[in-house]
Formats: structure tokens, sequence, C-alpha cells
């Protein structure tokens, strides 16, 4: 992955004008999101973000203990984004689970998408996860994964 994509300690100043490929993990990397109810309530975050033109989403990837998508923030900013992401599925989650207390890491990795190789290479690593980690044959049978595009 680090080959094609570039990080830069100055990426933050650049933010809002390219896409960028997300990663961000729950807290100790718990597998909260293994639990049906619990993937569909990001992933279906992520798509209302969309639908309201908070950002533009590109793919998804909501895995056990993390999520991969890659989107452009349309001029906002990653850490508002985020903030606002985390904070509405933490509360939904812990409702579901009956639990309460962080849901997130409070960081999240961010990659600069800077041509349509890296962006494809992007979508690709995101649809290549549940594959990766064994959780599946092949994406298609993976429930919680989104793409823009065919």
């Amino acid at each position: 992955m680090d080959d094609h994509f570039r990080h830069s300690s100055s990426l933050r100043t650049h933010r809002q004008t390219r896409p960028a490929l997300i990663t961000t993990c729950t807290l100790d990397r718990q597998s909260l999101l293994q639990e049906p109810d619990c993937a569909r309530i990001v992933l279906d975050a992520m798509i209302w973000m969309d639908r309201e033109r908070q950002l533009i989403l590109i793919a998804a990837v909501v895995m056990p203990d993390h999520i991969h998508f890659v989107a452009d923030p349309l001029g906002s900013d990653w850490s508002v984004l985020m903030r606002s992401l985390k904070g509405f599925t933490s509360r939904k989650i812990n409702q579901r689970l009956g639990r309460v207390g962080p849901v997130w890491q409070s960081q999240y990795h961010d990659r600069r998408v800077l041509d349509e190789r890296e962006l494809t290479a992007a979508v690709q690593y995101c649809l290549d996860n549940p594959v990766r980690a064994g959780l599946v044959e092949s994406v298609a049978d993976y429930a919680f994964v989104w793409m823009r595009f065919g």
C-alpha cells in the first residue's frame, strides 16, 4: 500500500483539494463492528454523509475493528467530518450494544490521492480488505462494502 500512496506532514494543508484514503480503528481494536447492526450503522452513516453532500464517498468498507474509505471532503476539513462520523456512530453503536464509553480511537490516518492511478489503488485496497482478512473469498460476498462506481 505504501508504494501507492504518498503521506506528508503537510497533508493537512491540502485536505480540502483532493480525495483521500481514510482509515480509523475502534478503541483497542475491539471487534465492535463484527455485530452486523453496528457495521450497518457505520456504513449507512458514511452513505448519508455522501447523500447530504458533506463528502463524496467513492468506496468504503467496514471491517470488524476498523474502517477504510475513499472520499473527497468537498472543501471541508477531515477533522470536522471524522468528529461528526465518529460521534454519531459512537452514540448509535453504544445504544445498540447497551454499553457506554468510547467506540473509536481518537486518531485516524489519511493518505491523499494524487491521481487516477492512486485513486484506483485506494479503491482496490478498500475492496480487497475483507478478502485479505479471510472474511470472504470474494468482495461480492461481503455485506459491508460500498462503491460508487461499478
